[in-house]
């Protein structure tokens, strides 16, 4: 085969291989598959891109949280614990990791709450989610530790105040558990939580 003839052939190869392969994504489309629930369209969009590109994170998002969707949990976590492979400190990765792994794997789910906290100090739900690890691991007073920073900086959330008052109330600190929880009642006297928890401590 003559090189001019041989050149066209391998550039034709290469642009049929790159239509083949999508690598970007059409983020509106996902997004609408998402909005009507099309969550197994929404997976046959994506999985090709994701071959052609294993590294694009933006895919593996989209993608372990369609097969989240749809029940498919460890491909779900799959494409998290890929995106994590690539960036330790993603966001989504690390909070995904730390959920799938809560009941499966405590301290591991740990490490990624702890990550988490690093990454982003401010947010409560993370502070929470470590103290109550480290409490269901009967580690009380590094639990109240946390648990007491996540209900100063989010005090109006009820899951940061029961948390906080069940590992007072395992602590034998009934006062200030009671005190916390009459709060929670003043505001929502119907509550559940609050309630479970107030005759807990009583």
């Amino acid at each position: 085969m003559q090189k001019p003839v041989l050149c066209s052939v391998i550039c034709l190869l290469l642009a049929l291989t790159a239509l083949a392969q999508p690598s970007s994504i059409d983020k509106n489309k996902v997004l609408d598959y998402f909005q009507e629930q099309q969550f197994d369209e929404a997976i046959d969009y994506l999985q090709p891109i994701v071959s052609a590109d294993p590294a694009n994170q933006q895919a593996l998002r989209y993608l372990g949280y369609a097969y989240y969707m749809s029940d498919h949990v460890k491909t779900a976590q799959q494409c998290y614990r890929r995106m994590f492979a690539n960036d330790s400190v993603n966001i989504t990765a690390n909070h995904y990791l730390a959920t799938f792994y809560y009941n499966r794997d405590p301290e591991l789910a740990m490490q990624f709450f702890a990550r988490l906290i690093r990454l982003q100090p401010s947010s409560a739900h993370y502070y929470r989610g470590l103290g109550a690890l480290l409490s269901r691991s009967k580690l009380k007073d590094p639990a109240l530790l946390f648990l007491d920073l996540a209900y100063a900086m989010a005090p109006g959330d009820g899951r940061n105040l029961v948390s906080l008052a069940e590992v007072l109330i395992d602590l034998k600190n009934f006062n200030r558990a009671d005190s916390l929880l009459e709060i929670g009642l003043a505001r929502d006297s119907m509550n559940m939580s609050f309630l479970r928890s107030r005759i807990r401590s009583a």
